[in-house]
């Protein structure tokens, strides 16, 4: 049985290695500004591109990281109601005025402090009345998710129960999600709790479609608040948008060329050696290990060494 011919990396294909170099550097170059990008962006404005998707990913980390922020802090990350010496309605206030330090912007509500939105210090419009929300939900960015619609964090959650003789449905509390736990459950920021017991962090459960809610209270039914797209937008500015979509931009063009790779290679191969580049690894380290994952020994070797040149 004639022997396989084994080939030193002098005598591999000159092209396919020139090739497969020019491949691997601009794929290490683009993700150096991806990453340049992203750092200089999170810096900015704490917010990691990595995990925007939309606009409404960006406000929706916001707001998570400042709720999480202030539960640390206990009663003193509170945020007490504007105008009310007797803090009542703490609850909208809070997550309103949450929103609003992510860019949301409730101006094209209406009414005044005696019905429940006043300006905060800054002179922003901040609701501060459960009732008023949800009858002028059209004005204040959000829009309730249909049941097929699941919720996700930075959504908002307002409670209802049944009042008067006629059991009509009122909202009575308000909070927004901060994370998913999984079988429908939810943890949420509770302003009330944090400005009351100094424990901001509860959890709710989706229990739209049954007739009770699960906290511990009589709620007949809890709805569930998304940013529209628009407002999310205009939360988001005019620069920080231009940086999402050139950052989704090179992300895409990250994924066209490592779904494409080096021709004969595998995906591990690939992803192995550019992020062991890109992370200052050793040659002879990269080298030894890349040899597992490649298919062909000898293109793998002359490519390292290229690389390394």
């Amino acid at each position: 049985m004639a022997k396989t011919q084994t080939l030193s990396p002098s005598q591999v294909d000159p092209s396919k290695v020139t090739s497969a170099v020019a491949r691997l550097k601009s794929y290490i170059s683009m993700a150096k500004d991806y990453d340049n990008l992203a750092e200089n962006f999170k810096e900015k404005s704490g917010v990691d591109l990595r995990n925007v998707k939309d606009p409404r990913d960006f406000v929706s980390q916001k707001m998570v990281s400042d709720a999480k922020s202030r539960i640390k802090r206990g009663k003193e990350g509170a945020i007490p109601v504007i105008g009310n010496p007797k803090n009542e309605n703490t609850c909208a206030a809070g997550v309103c005025t949450i929103a609003a330090d992510a860019g949301v912007s409730f101006d094209k509500m209406s009414g005044t402090g005696m019905t429940g939105l006043a300006k905060d210090k800054l002179g922003r419009k901040i609701p501060q009345y459960n009732p008023l929300f949800t009858a002028q939900l059209d004005k204040t960015g959000y829009y309730e998710l249909s049941p097929d619609e699941k919720p996700m964090p930075g959504d908002l959650v307002q409670y209802f129960e049944p009042k008067g003789s006629l059991n009509e449905l009122v909202p009575y509390h308000m909070e927004f999600i901060t994370d998913e736990k999984g079988g429908g459950k939810y943890a949420t920021f509770n302003n009330y709790g944090l400005f009351n017991e100094g424990k901001g962090e509860s959890e709710v459960v989706d229990a739209r479609g049954s007739d009770k809610g699960d906290r511990g209270r009589d709620s007949s039914v809890n709805r569930f608040y998304r940013l529209k797209p628009e407002a999310a937008s205009a939360a988001v500015g005019r620069d920080n948008m231009t940086t999402i979509a050139r950052a989704k931009e090179l992300s895409n063009q990250l994924d066209s060329i490592f779904q494409k790779g080096i021709p004969g290679e595998s995906s591990d191969f690939f992803d192995f050696v550019s992020s062991a580049i890109l992370t200052n690894q050793p040659k002879e380290k990269v080298l030894r290990i890349a040899l597992d994952y490649s298919k062909d020994k000898e293109l793998a070797k002359a490519l390292v060494e290229k690389m390394y040149q």
